[in-house]
């Protein structure tokens, strides 16, 4: 962390480094921010990581996934409302263009089986690979396949799944590397949601020996696709979305941005104008895919179907 301070220093030179939030937060009235990102592992927040913040008037940009438990998030939402705080967490998916055309998709053909699928590797940090530090997978990262499920289908009703330790053996390393898991959205849209972390990058050893590009088990292994008696729908995550519609025609609509510039920019000017209602994924809302996460873990862990 020091080594990573100090490059940072090189490249903003009048930054100044603090060794904790705590030192931050002691140093708040020299400083007079407007914002803070709080980027860290998702085991480490704590009681002062966001609400020390909040209390001072902050606005805040927080890493997914927000917290490994719902009290906590519960407190740092509270106080989210009892200060009107302006509020983004790292959920850029849904800054990605294409949505638009996705959601209209949606409304005009009402697909009511969609699946949804996210599989890669490891991201070659040490507390991912421990439940305790990371809370697996679809907590750590396929909880942006989640939030976008909701962002274009709404809430969720249950969730149902099922995961296990196949393919990766390793020192240190507790986490399911496959899962699925089955949401009934308040809709009535089913989804199902694959996740996987055993497909490895190049020159690395842990996972399934397969070539991403050529292998057989799919010919995508990031996208959503919904399905309706008339049509047919694929958002490509980062890239596109494509639908073919029953009656011959095909469209494609292709995202050239930066959906993580917009979701900055917009905080920002959310921050500037003071207005809350300007993001597009506020605590409050993220509190809500963090919900179902969790409670996916609990399905996995007891075999029960979770009513949220």
């Amino acid at each position: 962390v020091e080594d990573r301070t100090k490059a940072f220093q090189q490249m903003f030179p009048t930054a100044k480094a603090y060794k904790s939030h705590m030192e931050v937060l002691a140093d708040l009235d020299n400083l007079k921010p407007d914002a803070a990102y709080i980027c860290i592992p998702p085991y480490a927040h704590d009681d002062y990581s966001e609400i020390g913040f909040i209390e001072k008037g902050l606005a805040l940009y927080v890493e997914k996934p927000m917290a490994l438990d719902m009290g906590f998030a519960a407190k740092v939402r509270n106080k989210i409302m009892q200060y009107n705080a302006v509020t983004s967490v790292g959920f850029q998916l849904r800054y990605l263009s294409f949505l638009d055309e996705a959601k209209r998709f949606i409304e005009k053909y009402n697909p009511a089986t969609v699946y949804a699928n996210r599989i890669g590797g490891l991201p070659g940090v040490y507390w991912f690979d421990l439940y305790d530090m990371s809370g697996g997978q679809l907590v750590e990262q396929n909880i942006h396949t989640v939030d976008m499920l909701r962002y274009m289908f709404g809430d969720v009703k249950r969730v149902y799944g099922v995961a296990g330790n196949t393919y990766i053996k390793k020192a240190n390393y507790d986490i399911d590397d496959h899962s699925t898991c089955l949401m009934t959205f308040k809709s009535g849209v089913t989804v199902t949601v694959n996740t996987g972390c055993y497909i490895p990058p190049k020159k690395k050893s842990e996972g399934l020996n397969l070539n991403v590009e050529t292998s057989t088990p799919a010919p995508n292994y990031n996208h959503l696709m919904m399905i309706s008696d008339q049509a047919v729908g694929q958002c490509n995550y980062f890239s596109s979305f494509k639908e073919w519609i029953s009656t011959g025609e095909s469209n494609e609509y292709v995202d050239k941005s930066d959906c993580g510039v917009t979701a900055d920019r917009t905080f920002i000017n959310a921050v500037k104008a003071k207005d809350p209602n300007m993001v597009k994924s506020p605590y409050r809302d993220a509190y809500k895919t963090l919900q179902t996460v969790l409670a996916a873990n609990e399905s996995f862990k007891t075999g029960k179907v979770i009513e949220l």
